[in-house]
């Protein structure tokens, strides 16, 4: 009786362990596309190179994948923080509070570059020191922040919805400059023709960094067995870099992306 009762309970705890392990995550992006890490697929969802990554890394684990919620990125932040949402995707290193987070070791690196119109800097515009961005009028997409460059963002005008209403307002002399990752500029100017004409009427420079900014992903300190998850994640990444799975994944995306037709320029 005794051994069947004990039985019975070690079956529980299995079956416990089990259904934590099977438990899923609520995770959630940014609703701007990232490509090639983040974008919008309409027939499969949010797809690119932070999902692939995920998806294995859950799978070493028999984990179940999660959807991934788009909200405006600094509502996904906020969730996470308020324990409504597991896992953030796609956070660049240094570029939100970690506080409220346990941050993975990056899952790849990108590279800042800084974009200023010719017709308001004809003799060029050359930032060789990031203290030198302070002299200057800044721009961002919503929810983008420029704290990790040493830009106090409250100076930062990020009203532009996306990279084209970026680019459109530098060209009208709204801002000096702004700062995008060169991987994802590249992606969207060549799944958009629109995007690619109206940056090349822009001058492109690689911006100066102490220390490369990477992609990783933040996991809320109210999750249940979080700093665990956080191990689980590090070891994953880990691996992917070392067998190239993650390098070879981003060139996939990279020559696999189309390039649409121009569409009609909106009015002014």
């Amino acid at each position: 009786m005794l051994r069947t009762h004990i039985q019975r309970v070690f079956g529980m705890v299995i079956l416990g362990a089990m259904a934590g392990a099977q438990a899923q995550l609520r995770a959630c992006a940014s609703d701007v596309d990232q490509p090639p890490y983040l974008s919008t697929e309409s027939r499969r969802g949010a797809g690119g190179l932070s999902i692939d990554v995920l998806a294995k890394v859950l799978e070493k684990n028999g984990q179940v994948m999660p959807k991934i919620e788009r909200y405006p990125w600094l509502r996904c932040l906020k969730m996470a923080e308020e324990g409504e949402i597991d896992l953030v995707l796609n956070v660049p290193t240094a570029q939100i509070d970690p506080k409220p987070f346990w941050i993975t070791e990056p899952f790849t690196v990108v590279h800042s570059v800084y974009y200023f119109s010719p017709q308001r800097f004809p003799k060029g515009l050359e930032i060789y020191d990031l203290e030198l961005l302070k002299k200057y009028k800044l721009c961002s997409s919503m929810g983008v922040r420029y704290e990790s460059y040493g830009i106090n963002n409250v100076k930062v005008d990020s009203g532009a919805k996306d990279l084209l209403a970026l680019v459109r307002k530098t060209k009208a002399g709204y801002c000096d400059l702004f700062i995008e990752k060169r991987e994802v500029v590249t992606m969207l100017g060549q799944q958009n023709a629109t995007i690619a004409t109206e940056l090349g009427q822009l001058q492109q420079r690689p911006l100066p960094e102490e220390f490369p900014v990477g992609l990783h992903f933040a996991i809320s300190r109210r999750t249940a067995e979080g700093e665990a998850l956080l191990a689980q994640f590090n070891l994953a990444i880990a691996e992917l870099i070392r067998t190239k799975q993650i390098q070879r994944a981003l060139v996939h995306y990279l020559i696999a992306a189309p390039v649409a037709s121009a569409s009609p320029r909106p009015k002014q």
